[in-house]
């Protein structure tokens, strides 16, 4: 993992206010990126969320629903409608065509990539229903969504951001620092 940020507009805060992170994972198919970003400076499309690309397409995942978005790869992927048809996805809405310009120098056109959304809307704070399910888990209505050492392998990650940000370096995670 490696990470840059820092506390440049918020001077008084203690978490970084802005923060690029690349995380480097080997699986047995090969190796895999994903992009983090923290940007509490700005509207223009900052936020916070998560982005896996591969060659087939693309998640923008976030725990604020409007940040988050997936794109099918045109040409490369398979459809995507069955996983419309099965509740796992649904369309949206059409984009945009871009602008006619004659002044524009275009070095290559690429098609825009078909656009997809998780159906459901959060209509609640974002933590609401962690929060709700933990409760309920307490009072024996429901079990964990998430047991404790599932989350903290999910979450160890983001903890080193900060670490490997501060000190300009490399980190590569290891087991230990995904369950300390």
């Amino acid at each position: 993992m490696i990470a840059s940020g820092g506390c440049d507009y918020f001077k008084d805060r203690e978490h970084f206010d802005n923060v690029m992170c690349i995380f480097d994972y080997d699986t047995a198919d090969g190796g895999a990126r994903a992009f983090y970003q923290v940007l509490t400076t700005t509207s223009a499309g900052g936020g916070y969320a998560e982005s896996f690309m591969g060659t087939e397409g693309t998640i923008e995942i976030s725990e604020r629903s409007a940040y988050t978005k997936i794109y099918r790869e045109p040409g490369s992927a398979p459809s995507w409608d069955p996983l419309v048809q099965q509740g796992w996805l649904k369309k949206a809405s059409a984009y945009a065509a871009p602008a006619d310009s004659s002044d524009a120098i275009a070095s290559y056109a690429s098609a825009a990539p078909e656009g997809f959304e998780l159906p459901g809307d959060l209509n609640e704070p974002p933590h609401q229903p962690h929060l709700a399910n933990f409760f309920a888990a307490i009072r024996g209505d429901a079990t964990l969504n998430c047991d404790a050492e599932e989350a903290l392998a999910s979450e160890a990650p983001i903890y080193w951001v900060n670490p490997a940000a501060e000190r300009n370096e490399t980190i590569l995670l290891t087991e230990e620092h995904l369950h300390t």
